[in-house]
């Protein structure tokens, strides 16, 4: 069972660094969510501490320290939003709204299969991160378009798990798509019955994941990455075709982490 408190409130951001030229990463005291936090969960931020721009921005929880009270997010600079979010220094405030969603269920997998696509990665090293606390065994895809994109990779290797990172045009490991790298993984290694999948990324990426997951009998939980403006199900503007083909699921509320069966993955 998640916990289903939310907080509204002003944070104070400790640090910020730029991973890359795309991305970077914000770490505030937040220790109200931290407490709470679950992997998969996203708070909704306000970039400005004006209304403009008007609506929040809501960004996955990249990583937790319940016990220092902190959070970090990871954010690629893509518009208007992203990029005067950018603009914070540390000891300014952001307010926050969350944890917000329903995150990924951690009880039935023994050896989770954690799959990420460029700024897909941004609630996965959480997961990770918990994953390894419960004392699983972890292996982790992860897929850049370039170089200059690769993050992460120095926390990834400080933990125990097995790592392939692979990149559209092969300047860092595998030159392919990930979705590759873990086909062939799933076609020589022996799969024991509580193997799953886990994966954020782009919509083709997930798409892929799904056959591959129907064609190897594998449970699969996604995260999945729309445009959300309130973050509490009120506006209804990320509903998505439910599995059934007759009904809606919100991604803010009943997601954003869904499982096999619950939602169509078109792309």
């Amino acid at each position: 069972m998640q916990d289903s408190r939310i907080y509204l409130d002003n944070y104070t951001v400790l640090e910020k660094e730029w991973l890359n030229p795309t991305f970077y990463r914000l770490r505030l005291d937040a220790s109200t969510i931290a407490a709470v936090a679950r992997p998969g969960q996203f708070v909704n931020v306000r970039v400005t501490p004006t209304c403009d721009p008007l609506l929040r921005r809501p960004l996955s929880i990249f990583r937790v320290h319940r016990q220092s009270g902190w959070i970090e997010l990871l954010v690629k600079l893509v518009g208007r939003g992203s990029r005067l979010l950018s603009e914070v220094q540390p000891q300014e405030q952001l307010n926050l709204l969350g944890p917000l969603g329903h995150g990924f269920d951690l009880e039935t997998c023994n050896t989770a299969l954690v799959v990420g696509g460029g700024i897909g990665i941004a609630p996965l090293v959480f997961l990770i991160e918990e994953l390894i606390a419960l004392q699983r065994s972890v292996m982790v895809f992860l897929g850049f378009r370039h170089q200059k994109e690769v993050c992460c990779i120095g926390i990834l290797k400080n933990l125990p798990l097995h790592l392939e990172v692979a990149t559209d045009d092969g300047s860092v490991g595998f030159s392919g798509l990930v979705t590759s790298v873990l086909e062939n993984y799933l076609q020589t290694n022996s799969l024991s019955d509580s193997t799953c999948i886990f994966a954020c990324g782009p919509t083709p990426m997930l798409k892929k994941i799904d056959s591959l997951a129907r064609r190897f009998s594998l449970p699969w939980q996604f995260s999945l990455e729309t445009f959300m403006a309130c973050g509490i199900g009120a506006c209804m503007g990320c509903a998505i075709p439910a599995a059934n083909g007759a009904d809606y699921k919100l991604v803010c509320k009943d997601g954003p982490v869904f499982s096999n069966g619950q939602v169509k993955i078109d792309g």
